[in-house]
């Protein structure tokens, strides 16, 4: 009575999108493929919002754990209402630098978007966030709201 397993993808928008499966070690592990795969290559998986989730369940969560291989800008926008609302959750961010900067866009981004809504955000190994926060292929984030 207090787990509910929800299979599908966290994004900004709700609908159906094109994942790779990473194979036989990751079975069930998807990944956002390369614009160049065939969509035969593809499977098709439910996308969904945190916020549509939450309000389809009924259910405000305390703390969000994010680690989406390179998508957590989508996935924080698709919880903009969630984080900019009367209890914004605790954010346990798992931030891909090196798949972000493969894919053409940069960590500091995600960083941005969580402080321009009132969030503070520490790394687990170095507390302050720093330049070597950003050199690890990934990074492990604290991202904490401002107190009410």
């Amino acid at each position: 009575d207090r787990l509910l397993v929800v299979q599908a993808c966290a994004g900004e928008v709700d609908g159906w999108h094109g994942m790779l499966d990473t194979g036989v070690i990751g079975a069930g592990y998807f990944v956002e493929a390369d614009a160049d795969r065939r969509a035969e290559d593809l499977s098709n998986v439910r996308a969904v919002s945190i916020d549509a989730l939450c309000a389809e369940l009924t259910f405000t969560p305390t703390h969000l754990k994010i680690d989406v291989e390179g998508e957590e800008l989508a996935a924080l926008r698709g919880a903009s209402g969630l984080l900019t609302g009367p209890h914004p959750p605790a954010v346990f961010l798992e931030l891909h630098n090196d798949i972000l900067r493969d894919r053409g866009r940069d960590p500091e981004d995600v960083l941005d978007w969580l402080s321009a809504r009132g969030f503070s955000c520490e790394d687990v190994l170095t507390g302050p966030v720093r330049p070597i926060t950003f050199l690890r292929p990934v990074s492990r984030l604290v991202a904490r709201p401002a107190a009410n």
